[in-house]
């Protein structure tokens, strides 16, 4: 089964951070860039949405390495 959350990500390079959508299915992880999510029909829909973002902050920074491959950053 897998599940899937909102998570903070550094770029391969280092030079920026976003948000994306983070797939979990046992070990491993994939991502998706969707960063025109905040664009709803509702205004309920993007509260909830911008409601499950901010948990994002909550848990550890994810880093894009080669392959789009993601490992988790300590200490941020």
């Amino acid at each position: 089964m897998s599940v899937w959350n909102y998570r903070v990500l550094q770029s391969l390079d280092g030079s920026e951070y976003f948000v994306a959508e983070v797939y979990y299915d046992g070990e491993a992880l994939s991502w998706v860039d969707s960063r025109d999510y905040l664009r709803w029909d509702s205004y309920g829909d993007l509260k909830a949405t911008v409601q499950l973002i901010s948990k994002a902050f909550d848990k550890p920074l994810l880093r894009v390495q080669e392959g789009d491959r993601l490992v988790e950053i300590e200490g941020i």
